[in-house]
């Protein structure tokens, strides 16, 4: 299969930019970094637009998670490929100029491991074959990867045999895991997970401190622009808070980043995977002061609002949806002094921050980061403070 990464005028270019559909620019990357501020300047224009757009001095190969699908080729072997979530269909690709180069080569030589086992792609119509999709994930500091075999239940024969054989093909490879998942919902992960090699996790650092990551952790897939966004983050929270509740706290990465600016952090998180992870983070990294609720995290709120707790500042990374008016609403009874809102999607982080002001705060200017080159997605952090403090 020819590489569909090529350099031109020193930059990389894909091929596959028109039938992949996973990027949104082609032009050079100052250029597009122009049209991502004035785009979410625009959408927060009632807030005064953004203060600044932290960008990457290199855009290329940041991306530490890959995640493929296979395809079968007409001489039987299996292809990687690229899901096409629109669509529902596949591209089959070699290379990402996003991704991690190592981790794109492993995706791509498994297809040949799968085919010699006789590992046939699941197809979601007929609803017959096994595997649904791999993900395979890297550690920025450590340099560990995990694999994650997603099939279908029941379906995946010898897995023990062919996890050795991976192990033999690909010594760099730290641990496997086999997931079984019968969602009608292509790339995701069932409750079922067996360790076939190594520990089931690895384990990378971010700003000083150590975070176990599992196959279903969340943990953005842009490392070094992650510590730059978490590390803003924590220097808007006011040295000496109280109580710290990190809502949507998944694997307790930001609370416990912020935890030495707190007397106590609060995480709270539905994914019981993800909670299980976030206390041996704190244990791993020798945190005392926080602690971690398995809890939805709008019901979580109402109840500390119902009781009466006293919060003082609230940390909040909720997915692109952003957050309910239910839980900003019980964050208004709460009244914390602060809040730091960090934002995947502008368009719900306008809507949300209208709701806040409502409830009596003061929209501090968002700060933008770089966090997917070459696609129209950005970061936000912004600070709100309680009115008439």
């Amino acid at each position: 299969m020819k590489n569909n990464i090529v350099t031109e005028k020193g930059r990389l270019v894909c091929t596959k930019f028109k039938s992949c559909g996973g990027c949104a620019f082609e032009q050079e990357y100052a250029e597009q970094t122009i049209r991502k501020r004035v785009s979410v300047s625009n959408k927060l224009r009632f807030f005064g637009g953004v203060s600044r757009l932290e960008t990457m001095g290199d855009p290329y190969r940041y991306r530490c998670k890959v995640t493929r699908v296979y395809k079968k080729a007409s001489n039987g072997q299996l292809i990687s490929s690229v899901f096409k979530s629109k669509s529902g269909g596949c591209v089959p690709v070699l290379d990402c100029m996003l991704e991690d180069k190592r981790l794109c080569e492993i995706a791509y030589d498994l297809g040949g491991v799968f085919s010699r086992f006789e590992v046939r792609p699941y197809d979601f119509e007929t609803g017959k074959g096994c595997l649904r999709h791999i993900m395979l994930r890297k550690g920025y500091e450590t340099g560990q990867i995990l694999l994650c075999i997603v099939t279908q239940p029941g379906t995946l024969k010898k897995p023990a045999s062919l996890a050795n054989e991976i192990a033999r093909r690909f010594p760099d490879i730290t641990t496997i895991v086999h997931n079984e998942c019968a969602s009608s919902m292509p790339l995701t992960l069932g409750k079922h997970e067996q360790v076939l090699t190594g520990d089931g996790y690895i384990e990378d650092r971010l700003l000083g401190l150590s975070f176990r990551i599992s196959a279903g952790s969340f943990m953005q897939v842009n490392p070094q622009m992650t510590a730059a966004l978490y590390a803003y983050a924590r220097e808007q929270l006011d040295d000496g808070t109280g109580t710290l509740l990190d809502a949507y706290c998944g694997t307790g990465t930001v609370g416990l980043i912020c935890a030495g600016k707190a007397q106590q952090v609060i995480g709270v998180e539905k994914t019981p995977s993800a909670i299980e992870d976030a206390k041996r983070n704190a244990k791993a990294n020798g945190i005392e002061n926080a602690r971690f609720v398995c809890a939805d995290a709008t019901q979580f709120i109402e109840e500390l609002a119902a009781r009466g707790e006293q919060i003082d500042a609230v940390i909040l990374d909720p997915p692109r949806a952003g957050a309910s008016s239910r839980f900003i609403e019980a964050v208004g009874t709460l009244a914390p002094k602060q809040v730091i809102y960090i934002s995947c999607s502008p368009d719900t982080l306008a809507r949300d921050l209208r709701l806040f002001k409502k409830q009596g705060y003061r929209i501090g200017k968002p700060r933008c980061f770089d966090m997917f080159p070459h696609t129209r997605h950005v970061e936000s952090v912004v600070k709100l403070t309680r009115a008439g403090l």
